[in-house]
């Protein structure tokens, strides 16, 4: 039996993503030791902290188009990053009722290694 499927030109960005990926599920570290949701919402956090533009509590919960989930899911999501040591909150020097939420250097731990893998 033949492949039947077209033949497409190797795009070198995708590739090295690709190759990114197949190391990352070949390692013998559990890599991958979130659920994709809070993954995302992870990555969200983030890459904004390291932009200089932490999110508020707030704007999380209204990024349910980003994140494609609701918001009393990121609420529930956001708790348990919380609780699992990923993502600590503090409140706004200026107006105490604002909250932003930080990666934990347990989530700056694990980008940096993702990072490595992504440079080999």
């Amino acid at each position: 039996m033949t492949d039947a499927s077209p033949k497409r030109e190797k795009n070198p960005e995708q590739l090295s993503y690709l190759d990114f990926l197949g190391r990352a599920y070949e390692s013998p570290e559990e890599i991958f030791i979130l659920e994709a949701v809070e993954q995302r919402l992870l990555e969200l956090i983030t890459v904004h902290a390291y932009k200089g533009q932490p999110l508020s509590v707030m704007q999380v919960l209204m990024s349910q188009d980003i994140l494609f989930i609701g918001a009393s899911t990121i609420s529930r999501k956001i708790d348990a990053l919380r609780n699992d040591g990923w993502i600590h909150a503090a409140a706004d020097e200026k107006d105490r009722r604002v909250k932003y939420v930080y990666p934990s250097q347990k989530t700056l731990a694990y980008f940096a290694h993702m990072s490595q893998l992504m440079a080999n």
